[in-house]
């Protein structure tokens, strides 16, 4: 008797030591993973599992399996992830561990979506939330809902995956539990990314972020960094997106998190081929590759290999294209075809069937030919349902196309009117530049009886040349208007000196300051520079200062200035000319008609200068403004790009 009670107490003692010692390898396992030390923690689970083997112990054997599977998968070894989760589910269900069954099936299921078999993953995973459900573990069947969602997510179903997420995620707050909010607001990120909503993305990202932070969970917190890049890669933002993906990128590396650096390395490269850096893109496309064929992850190879498509097709090189893009083609085939997504419905509706229908099947059974007859009545409805629809789409098209009817045809009556006001104008406004041009040719030619000393012959060719110029000017005008009008033109944006092309176009109105003995200043610096088409600048300079020294007096003066206002260049052109009200400035803004107005010296015009003016500042970026009064002169502000 004695010998026995000593034998028991010998093995109750062993069995606590034991016990102790798995228990203290795995909080060192669990140190060394938070500082990166994957190698360490991996051997000091391996020791706690043959400890626990020894002690003939289910639940330690079961808990360190478990956290070894776990870390495999971490870290991307997911043939060895596989291996222990499997061990543990049979080694589970052997001893009837149902909570550890299910989070071993959990790992599995996770592991069979990651690799392209959803159609496995789904049943494990069904299996998984439906043990933890019944066993009233609601982190866990949190945690396992969320795996059949993102398998929904990933094969286009974004509805029901939306729908679990949201469950999760009420359940979640309702039990403070901030780990699975987290969790959940991220996915919620994934869901509005996927419906093209990529600032809704960011905000529940953020909230995402914010609860991992907080609960100092850095491996989430790096995955959402990544998220929020991607998000931003859409929004064209690249230079954020790259800073995310690069935060992302430092702590993964850390936790040597493969599956997690996969996607930051295709991301990243997608940003760079989108900024045009190909080379630097097909180095990280590559590098997602190679971590594909380390980890054994291939779901996401398919769009990995678009994207090298995609990057060589920018660069002309159409046979390295071609060959990626049947790449691509046989991977997709081989994940998402229809046998497949076949099969997942079928297991999603036995899924659906037995946990919400199992205690209806009887009463349907008894119902079904009462069931028949409605199906019946459903189907005449909705015939007559879809007739009505026809009818309605019939008449929405009719009536789609009597408003475009109408629209066009008033676009059409507004362009002949204006068409009309164009050729009156400048039917009148030729007229007299060319016969000045005829009555100065006459006066010049050799079969002219009138004699001119060289003083007024001289003066007599200026004279023609202006007027020259006055009709080259007009049908220049004529010539951009129309094109305006037409959507023709061609911007180029250069770097331009603005004091050159100033420069350049005073030169054209020395006659008509001489004529006016009108003062004219111009302090442009020599070295502003502007980010424009040059043509459309000059065009634009030249017909601001054609209006202001039309309407300037005789004696009067003319101040051209440039300087920076914020991130643009403001070019400012004044004078102390005759002004106009307030409402005559805004009509000269907004009012698509032309109107010709003569100036102090009864010049003529189209009132083409202003209205180009302001189709080539808008297609240049820039903005106009006018600031004017009676007798008080006007100046015009003109705000253009600067370089870079």
């Amino acid at each position: 008797m004695k010998f026995r009670l000593g034998l028991f107490l010998f093995y109750f003692t062993t069995s606590f030591a034991f016990a102790d010692q798995v228990e203290d390898l795995m909080l060192r396992a669990d140190s060394s993973s938070a500082v990166s030390n994957h190698h360490h923690a991996l051997e000091s689970l391996q020791q706690a599992l043959i400890i626990s083997r020894k002690a003939d112990s289910i639940d330690l054997q079961l808990e360190v399996l478990i956290k070894i599977a776990d870390l495999k998968y971490q870290l991307g070894e997911f043939d060895e992830s596989y291996k222990y989760y499997n061990e543990a589910v049979q080694l589970a269900d052997a001893n009837n561990k149902k909570d550890q069954s299910a989070q071993a099936l959990r790992g599995l299921a996770h592991i069979l979506w990651r690799s392209g078999d959803n159609i496995k993953s789904v049943s494990l995973i069904i299996e998984s939330i439906e043990t933890f459900k019944a066993l009233n573990d609601t982190s866990e069947y949190i945690k396992s809902s969320n795996v059949l969602a993102g398998i929904y997510l990933s094969t286009g179903r974004l509805d029901e995956a939306e729908e679990i997420y949201d469950n999760m995620l009420q359940t979640a707050i309702s039990r403070n539990d901030s780990v699975n909010m987290a969790g959940n607001y991220g996915y919620k990120g994934v869901i509005a990314f996927f419906r093209g909503n990529y600032g809704q993305s960011i905000i529940f990202y953020n909230k995402a972020l914010n609860i991992n932070l907080q609960i100092d969970d850095q491996l989430e917190a790096a995955i959402v960094y990544g998220n929020i890049g991607e998000a931003y890669g859409k929004q064209g933002k690249y230079d954020k997106a790259i800073d995310f993906f690069n935060a992302a990128l430092e702590i993964q590396e850390q936790y040597n998190f493969l599956s997690g650096q996969i996607f930051i390395y295709y991301s990243l490269g997608e940003i760079f081929m989108l900024k045009g850096n190909h080379t630097k893109a097909l180095d990280l496309f590559n590098q997602s590759i190679e971590l594909m064929e380390k980890s054994g992850e291939s779901r996401e190879k398919h769009h990995v290999y678009n994207l090298i498509a995609n990057n060589y097709a920018r660069q002309g090189k159409f046979e390295e294209a071609y060959q990626y893009h049947k790449l691509f083609a046989s991977q997709k085939d081989s994940i998402f075809n229809t046998d497949k997504n076949l099969q997942l419905e079928v297991i999603r509706a036995k899924y659906d069937f037995e946990s919400q229908e199992r205690d209806n099947y009887f009463l349907a059974q008894q119902n079904e030919s009462k069931a028949r007859e409605l199906e019946q009545k459903q189907a005449i409805i909705t015939r007559q349902y879809i007739l009505g629809g026809l009818i309605l789409i019939l008449l929405c098209i009719s009536i789609y196309l009597s408003v475009k009817l109408f629209r066009n045809k008033k676009l059409l009556t507004s362009a002949n009117d204006s068409k009309d006001k164009l050729f009156g104008f400048i039917a009148h406004d030729l007229k007299s530049p060319i016969g000045n041009i005829q009555s100065l040719t006459d006066i010049l030619s050799p079969q002219s009886n009138i004699t001119l000393n060289s003083e007024e012959r001289d003066k007599m060719w200026t004279h023609l040349h202006n007027a020259s110029n006055t009709v080259m000017v007009l049908l220049n005008d004529m010539l951009s208007w129309s094109l305006t009008q037409q959507q023709g033109l061609n911007f180029k944006p250069t770097e331009v000196n603005l004091r050159e092309v100033v420069d350049y176009n005073l030169e054209l109105f020395n006659y008509q300051l001489i004529i006016k003995e009108i003062k004219l200043k111009n302090t442009v610096p020599e070295d502003l520079t502007v980010f424009v088409d040059a043509e459309a600048l000059s065009s634009i300079i030249r017909n601001l200062l054609s209006n202001a020294i039309k309407f300037t007096h005789t004696n009067g003066q003319i101040d051209i200035a440039a300087n920076y206002e914020g991130d643009r260049i403001l070019l400012m052109i004044s004078d102390t000319g005759i002004g106009m009200t307030k409402e005559d400035a805004e009509r000269l803004m907004y009012d698509n008609n032309m109107v010709s107005t003569r100036g102090t010296s009864n010049e003529k015009g189209t009132g083409l200068g202003l209205r180009l003016s302001l189709e080539f500042v808008k297609k240049s970026n820039g903005e106009l403004k006018i600031e004017s009064a009676p007798n008080e002169g006007t100046k015009v502000y003109v705000y253009l790009p600067t370089v870079g």
